[in-house]
């Protein structure tokens, strides 16, 4: 007669299959679902925070976006604070735009004062 691995005519193999098999299964599953739902909160806060600092910072990037591209135009990797607000006074024209470069120069000053919010800065805010 072949030996079998497991017996389950004794009362230990079927207390195994009957109670703790399917304790392991119902563990594993719930683990699993657990994690995947854990996951899909991470990823929607993150996307929040991604959208509120989007949201935040947009408006003074859009006017500083021209000054950076003009700088590195002319192959300067950055200028004084006093030296971008000027430029850009002096470049933009009389009239609507100069509304424009008083925006611009405000978002430079915005932009130098700032500091990221709590819940963007990383571990010991770095």
């Amino acid at each position: 007669m072949q030996k079998k691995i497991v017996d389950f005519s004794s009362a230990y193999a079927q207390l195994i299959v009957l109670v703790f098999l399917p304790i392991v299964i119902l563990a594993a599953v719930g683990a699993y679902l657990v994690e995947r739902e854990s996951s899909k909160a991470i990823k929607s806060e993150q996307r929040t925070l991604a959208t509120a600092a989007l949201i935040r910072y947009e408006p003074m990037v859009k006017h500083l976006l021209p000054v950076i591209l003009n700088n590195q135009e002319q192959g300067q990797d950055t200028l004084p604070l006093e030296d971008s607000s000027q430029r850009l006074e002096d470049e933009q024209s009389e009239g609507p735009q100069r509304n424009e470069s008083r925006a611009a120069k405000d978002s430079t000053e915005q932009v130098t004062n700032m500091a990221l919010p709590e819940e963007l800065q990383g571990v010991n805010g770095i």
